[in-house]
């Protein structure tokens, strides 16, 4: 118990400041989006933010929490630990927090905003008489978009939070065998600026992580489950990949030092 409380209140700080600061921007955006763009529900603020938090998402979700390994490593931090626990424990249960913390943090981001959309700010006008069934044909799961905003952006946030969990986890993998803080923070999100540049070109842009993480950057008909379910592998298998490379064929140690 002593260990999971000091690992939390390591993360803790940076924690809540990338929660309140980019819940403070996310909720800014939204309010000038507000006065530029001509919309018929409020839901499509929170839509339209989506975009631009989809830009820097993976950074929330790995910079707060991922340096913190790299910088055990250099310390010789480790050497204090190992004798006193496990060492499979240790890592185990840092990832653990770690992961948990980057997704909760982005669940609240996305879905503090909604709740501050939904019920305080004002409504917008609906300036054409466009039908709920108009709205609901252009995004995906629409009609629950336009019935249950609240259950849809609950949904949605939480499939962030996966999203938020996975990128955590990679950035923790790097920070297990790679000393150079610069590139275990950047890149999962060059790997997210691959994935879509590499899927755009192809034509494959409803299976981008990105489309997962904002479903309306493309056409409603083209998204399925199957970009959620492609998304989520599309990561697991570059961490799988990244842990056998290390581990099995380089045979880098964690706990050298």
């Amino acid at each position: 118990m002593y260990l999971i409380i000091s690992e939390v209140k390591k993360i803790f700080k940076f924690s809540i400041i990338t929660t309140i600061i980019s819940n403070i921007l996310f909720v800014i955006i939204c309010y000038m989006i507000q006065n530029q763009y001509a919309l018929f529900y409020n839901m499509q603020l929170w839509s339209i933010g989506g975009e631009y938090l989809s830009l820097f998402y993976i950074i929330i979700a790995v910079v707060p929490v991922c340096w913190i390994m790299v910088y055990e490593r250099k310390n010789n931090y480790l050497a204090y630990v190992v004798p006193r626990i496990s060492k499979l424990k240790y890592l185990l249960l840092k990832w653990l927090i770690s992961a948990f913390s980057s997704a909760l943090v982005m669940f609240i981001i996305s879905f503090t905003a909604l709740l501050f959309i939904l019920y305080i700010f004002p409504q917008v006008d609906i300036v054409l008489p466009l039908s709920e069934n108009d709205i609901s044909i252009r995004v995906y799961k629409g009609l629950l978009y336009v019935k249950y905003p609240l259950l849809y952006g609950f949904l949605l946030s939480a499939w962030r939070g996966i999203l938020a969990f996975l990128f955590s986890t990679l950035g923790y993998v790097l920070s297990l065998f790679i000393k150079n803080l610069f590139i275990v923070l950047a890149t999962p999100f060059l790997f997210g600026i691959i994935d879509s540049f590499v899927l755009g070109t192809l034509g494959y842009s409803q299976y981008e992580i990105i489309t997962s993480f904002d479903p309306t950057r493309v056409k409603s008909e083209v998204i399925s489950k199957y970009t959620f379910i492609f998304s989520a592998l599309t990561i697991i298998i570059l961490i799988v990949i990244l842990l056998v490379y290390y581990s099995l064929i380089k045979k880098e140690k964690i706990f050298e030092i």
